[in-house]
């Protein structure tokens, strides 16, 4: 049988709603019980991709931001909509916003073999792009050499050409913070850039004296006459959006008495706990997101550069999990997996799922006694998908022989470093909520998520508090204006998916092991826990702790469920390859269902839907059919029956069924179908 893709994956999540979904493709299904293939194709030319660029250009992830700087208000949000008063712009994360990219140069550099950052400012920075600073420098001075000159009306020109090109609310709050802080606290080597001649005997002071007499020498500086003006100029323009801080950010450089400086200590001030509530709001609605978007670059990052090869391929679902509890939702998604994975061809088969960020058993409970006990720091409670959400979604995909990777929120307590200290009984309990579920030889949960930016790091310097005293004109810097917000994480599921769809393709394993690799057979055998296979093919994570102790590693060989990831030689690696169904007493490995899935899929388009008469000539001992390759090729490391192991099959003409079973080397799986006359 020719080898058809064995590693296409879905991923439930929402990373664009103004982009289709899975649900919104499918449309209505009344009376319908499978797509056409025009549908299909349509699905996946929209919502598959094989490379983390494929994502960002079909899906153009990104947040809206909604200003209001007048009265300093400000939201986020996934959506575009239309709110009167206020600047609505996009902040996309792709790979041209600097913010992001900044964060995917932190994860590749991996310095020091971690996953660490030294300036969580430089990060942010980069949040608004570099490159408008010139061009708005540039045509400022051009205003106010035109208003040293009194040409008003060319001055009118300049101002409105200003506001077409540079009136986006967090360009101009940056212009501003960066050049009052300049005014009102900076001594350069120049006194000051000129502006006044200081008394800074102290390190906490500034004493204005008297105006620089060099300042009026400078082309920017404007006389009295000249300043009432341009101010009076600023003022009748016509209303929109910023017009007060555009004001603001044109009128500092022309800021030369003592009597100005007072009075733009009260609007640095204003403007800097906007700036600080914009960035802490950002980063409240954005880490989803940007943590989703990682993962995403995880998943595909385990695979590398092959050219030729078995690429994973990624259907992005494009919905929440928590639509899966409305009954028409459920029935869409399930004529979707019936149309892909219940006909007898492959190509559109999906083989894996991934289902991220569940809920931890305890997390109900700690934000009731948060809601008890308010005076308690407050905590960001980020949504999470319910165990209610996720039972259904996994009921359904066990149906399809889907096996989905799940894994935790991120919290401290899905850390490797909670895990060092704590173990695997936190994790464990809140898969005790998932034990009544069918078909948990398809679920596989996966652990730890790995850091990108610790929590402990996480802290930016926005700007310095200041105050003016009056009667002595002195200005006091009461210190940094610290803001901390929520570390960066990847959680596991991500990683453990796009390694063992990277382990699917034989060019990949050639790769790792050079020889000894079937180049005609998927990895579906793969048996990554054996003996040094884990370290032969590791994650591409960096370690965040240089090792886990003995006993620990024990404990997870012998208590671990679904893929738990430890750091060992250096390398981040499986530990173990379990399905959830483990904690039922049964071996499942992950290797042994995919291997009985694929040899199912395969027997299914050799005897054209189990015809009986196909089903006894695969099963014959004859030289050229697949079940004869199979048995004669069981050392390879990717051979899809090792050697001591074997396949059977029974017919019970009675009920017209017919069971197959593989013999392991300690269990047996066998699949019972019916038989196609």
């Amino acid at each position: 049988m020719k080898m058809e893709q064995t590693n296409r994956t879905i991923l439930f999540e929402e990373l664009n709603p103004h982009k289709p979904s899975l649900l919104t493709m499918i449309g209505d299904v009344k009376e319908q019980e499978s797509l056409t293939d025009e549908r299909i194709h349509q699905i996946h030319r929209q919502l598959e991709v094989q490379s983390f660029q494929q994502l960002i250009e079909k899906f153009e992830p990104g947040i809206y931001m909604y200003l209001n700087t007048s009265k300093c208000q400000v939201c986020f949000s996934y959506q575009s909509y239309q709110m009167e008063g206020y600047e609505v712009s996009k902040i996309a994360l792709d790979n041209k916003n600097s913010l992001l990219s900044t964060i995917i140069e932190l994860m590749d550099s991996k310095k020091n073999g971690q996953y660490l950052l030294k300036n969580f400012d430089y990060v942010l920075a980069r949040l608004v792009p570099e490159k408008q600073r010139k061009s708005f420098f540039e045509q400022r001075k051009e205003l106010i050499k035109l208003f040293q000159q009194n040409q008003t009306e060319n001055a009118k020109k300049v101002y409105e050409n200003i506001v077409e090109n540079h009136n986006q609310g967090l360009f101009l709050l940056t212009i501003f913070l960066q050049e009052a802080y300049e005014v009102l606290i900076e001594k350069g080597a120049d006194n000051r850039k000129d502006r006044f001649i200081a008394d800074t005997t102290t390190s906490n002071l500034v004493t204005p004296i008297a105006i620089s007499h060099n300042l009026q020498q400078k082309e920017r500086y404007l006389s009295e006459i000249q300043q009432y003006e341009y101010m009076k100029f600023m003022e009748g323009q016509q209303s929109f959006y910023n017009k007060e801080l555009l004001s603001c950010c044109m009128l500092l450089p022309t800021i030369n008495t003592k009597k100005q400086m007072a009075e733009l200590q009260p609007v640095y001030e204003k403007y800097l706990d906007y700036y600080v509530n914009i960035i802490k709001l950002f980063w409240i609605q954005g880490k989803p997101l940007i943590e989703r978007l990682l993962g995403i670059k995880l998943f595909f990052e385990q695979y590398g550069e092959i050219r030729e090869g078995m690429h994973p391929s990624l259907v992005i679902s494009n919905f929440s999990v928590k639509e899966i509890l409305d009954m028409d939702a459920r029935k869409r998604l399930q004529i979707y997996l019936e149309t892909v994975n219940q006909k007898n061809y492959g190509k559109n088969t999906v083989w894996y799922g991934i289902i991220p960020n569940i809920s931890l058993a305890d997390y109900k409970k700690e934000i009731n006694l948060r809601e008890r006990f308010r005076g308690t720091k407050e905590k960001i409670q980020y949504p999470v998908n319910s165990c209610q959400e996720v039972s259904v979604l996994l009921q359904i995909l066990g149906e399809y022989k889907i096996q989905t990777f799940i894994s935790p929120q991120i919290t401290e307590k899905t850390t490797y470093q909670w895990l060092r200290q704590h173990g695997i009984k936190t994790w464990l309990e809140t898969l005790q909520e998932y034990e009544g579920l069918e078909k948990l030889e398809y679920v596989i949960p996966c652990y730890p998520n790995c850091v990108v930016i610790p929590k402990e790091q996480a802290q930016l310097n926005l700007g310095h508090s200041i105050t003016y005293d009056e009667l002595e004109e002195q200005i006091r810097i009461r210190g940094e204006r610290k803001l901390w917000l929520d570390g960066l994480g990847i959680e596991a599921s991500y990683v453990v998916a796009g390694l063992f769809s990277a382990c699917q393709c034989p060019k990949y394993l050639e790769l790792k092991y050079k020889k000894n690799i079937d180049d005609k057979l998927p990895g579906v055998a793969y048996r990554i826990t054996e003996e040094n296979h884990g370290l032969v093919t590791p994650t591409t994570m960096a370690r965040e702790v240089l090792s886990f102790p003995r006993e620990l590693i024990e404990e997870i060989q012998r208590k671990g469920v679904g893929v738990v990831l430890v750091p060992y030689q250096g390398k981040v690696i499986v530990a173990t390859d379990r399905t959830l169904a483990y904690q039922k007493g049964v071996r499942d490995e992950i290797c042994h269902i995919q291997t009985l899935n694929y040899i199912h899929r395969v027997i299914r388009y050799v005897t054209q839907d189990y015809k009986e008469n196909l089903i006894k000539q695969f099963f014959q001992n004859r030289a050229g059919n697949t079940k004869m390759q199979w048995m004669e090729n069981q050392k390879s490391i990717n051979s899809i029956l090792k050697e001591g192991e074997s396949m059977e099959y029974e017919i019970d003409e009675k009920n017209g069924t017919c069971t197959f079973t593989v013999i392991f080397e300690k269990s047996k799986k066998g699949e019972t179908v019916r038989i196609a006359k």
